[in-house]
């Protein structure tokens, strides 16, 4: 909760109106998460479930507020600034952090034929 509120520039009374969303953030980040991290790893881990917790938030922000408004001659425009500096922010935490997560890839690649030719004739080549 304190790194999100320093993400968010809420005091900390304020972002607790946002404790389900890091809940949430956590847990995700969490599952992804090898079976046993030392401190500093799991210290990696909170950075990265408060920086996706803070991209979340920016998106819901972003979702609240009026694409533009205007008052007299003044008219002023959204951006995606915020939510694209917090997604960048999630992505720089998530990477500073992926020795913490469980490798979850898995790659479908083709076999070159010298494997496949020599597979079940019991001559050795067929091992991958």
């Amino acid at each position: 909760m304190e790194r999100f509120s320093s993400f968010s520039g809420l005091s900390e009374e304020e972002a607790r109106r946002y404790h389900g969303l890091c809940q949430d953030a956590a847990a995700q980040v969490n599952g992804m998460a090898k079976e046993s991290l030392t401190e500093r790893e799991e210290s990696l881990l909170y950075g990265a479930a408060a920086a996706l917790a803070f991209y979340r938030w920016s998106l819901l922000e972003g979702a609240r507020t009026p694409e533009s408004f205007s008052s007299g001659d003044i008219q002023v425009k959204k951006g995606a600034s915020m939510t694209e500096q917090a997604r960048k922010i999630w992505e720089e935490y998530r990477d500073g952090a992926a020795e913490c997560f469980r490798d979850t890839e898995f790659v479908f690649q083709r076999i070159p034929q010298q494997f496949v030719s020599g597979w079940g004739k019991g001559n050795g080549r067929g091992a991958v």
